[in-house]
């Protein structure tokens, strides 16, 4: 057990000594819904430092936790959500000097690893709902690396390697282009590092998939019937056969997730959905569409 105690001291000492840099922040804040919720969290080590982990509450409520032993012991770096039910935490494993993005759409309870980065955090910019950019970075004597993790609940979407600065001697500038516009629709994001006196700038612009096609005619690519519905629906598209459908709440709450046998026929039942609007989120490899439902 000692060596792994080692280890773990190790790795830490590594982010202290060689992980000085200073994350500058990002030009523009993102841009979030007022919370009824207030989320917490604490980290914790037993006292012979071998377990360790930590909570997150909310409304003083335990909702999740993680715990390791030793070298695998998780810490919350960062806890953020944009409304009551949808977040995004940092998490830092020791072995392997793994930092991590994690999502939830239930409120907390359940959580999806969509990115990792270098073992030291700069900071989190949340897109949208189903987005985010991790800043991570690693210094030494002999390596110099700044990245930005695309994460994302779409896997093809999900990108660690978005920006990969190993040289550190100039400012970076990068074109992405978003699934889903930005919360606050920005059309770019800067962000700045500082190490042993030298700073560089991160240029990020952004493209909106489809941003040159009319909104009317972003709504005829996807289009649900009958809308308004008591108890069904059926998709038309003009994109490939959908190989996910879902339900979300317009807080980004996932409500219900259809089957592979109902995305094939095509037809969505959903009497039991109390009456009101909710979004429904159509998945092709072609991207991702979100169109308008109203339940009555």
């Amino acid at each position: 057990m000692m060596k792994y105690i080692a280890l773990w001291v190790v790795l830490l000492t590594i982010r202290s000594v060689y992980g000085q840099a200073t994350f500058l922040g990002f030009d523009h804040p993102d841009c979030r819904d007022s919370l009824s919720n207030i989320y917490t969290y604490v980290n914790w080590f037993s006292q012979n430092a071998s377990l360790g982990g930590f909570r997150v509450y909310r409304n003083g409520t335990e909702v999740y936790n993680q715990t390791g032993q030793d070298a695998n012991k998780p810490a919350c770096l960062d806890l953020q959500f944009v409304n009551d039910g949808v977040g995004f935490m940092v998490v830092f494993i020791p072995l392997g000097g793994s930092t991590r993005l994690l999502r939830t759409e239930d409120y907390g309870v359940t959580w999806q690893q969509i990115a990792s980065g270098a073992p030291n955090y700069g900071g989190l910019y949340i897109i949208n709902d189903w987005a985010a950019y991790m800043v991570t970075h690693y210094f030494s004597p002999s390596q110099s690396i700044v990245k930005v993790s695309r994460g994302s609940i779409l896997t093809s979407n999900q990108d660690n390697q978005f920006i990969n600065d190993q040289n550190f001697t100039s400012d970076v500038f990068v074109t992405d282009t978003l699934l889903n516009s930005d919360r606050c629709d920005s059309s770019s994001l800067s962000f700045a590092i500082a190490n042993n006196g030298d700073t560089v700038a991160y240029h990020i612009n952004f493209e909106l998939l489809n941003a040159g096609i009319e909104e009317n005619e972003v709504e005829s690519l996807t289009t649900i019937y009958p809308n308004p519905t008591n108890d069904a629906f059926s998709i038309a598209s003009a994109l490939e056969q959908p190989n996910h459908v879902a339900v979300y709440s317009l807080s980004g709450q996932v409500i219900k997730a259809f089957s592979s046998a109902e995305i094939q026929n095509n037809w969505y039942s959903v009497p039991e959905l109390n009456q009101g609007q909710y979004l429904i989120k159509v998945e092709s490899n072609q991207g991702v569409r979100l169109v308008k439902l109203l339940k009555y």
